[in-house]
């Protein structure tokens, strides 16, 4: 007597469902912030997030003085480095008022490019094992399902 084998299909998510599920079990979205992420995949953004663009690009977003870092280099010296107010860095001060940290860099990484669906998965699957991101995960609440 044979045994009849069974065998099943796995069928794997596509990359816009591999993001949503990430974004939730991972990053503790809720389904607003993943509508909005997804939107900015799309190359949709938030009224008042285009507004403060518009802000940049006509040079009246408020400029920051910003803290000067001290890097350890290789060679066992130190060098003192200062992050600049590039337009880059503006929007992510603005986003970083605005929502909490976690959302601001998934928002903002969705917003610049590159932005391929593909790219962002990239970087959510690296942002979610660095230590400090991994502290700002467990602070934010737990998403019902």
């Amino acid at each position: 007597m044979s045994k009849k084998k069974r065998t099943q299909t796995i069928r794997e998510l596509s990359i816009t469902q591999a993001i949503h599920k990430s974004l939730h079990a991972d990053f503790r979205c809720t389904e607003d912030e993943i509508s909005i992420i997804s939107q900015a995949l799309r190359g949709k953004v938030l009224v008042d997030v285009a507004a403060h663009i518009n802000k940049i690009a006509a040079g009246k977003a408020p400029l920051r003085i910003r803290p000067t870092m001290c890097l350890d280099m290789e060679d066992g010296t130190s060098q003192n480095i200062k992050l600049t107010n590039h337009p880059i860095n503006l929007l992510m001060d603005y986003l970083d008022e605005k929502y909490d940290k976690v959302f601001s860099f998934l928002y903002w990484s969705a917003i610049v490019p590159p932005n391929t669906p593909k790219d962002f998965y990239k970087t959510i699957c690296l942002a979610k094992k660095a230590p400090f991101f991994m502290k700002a995960i467990a602070e934010r609440p737990e998403v019902a399902r």
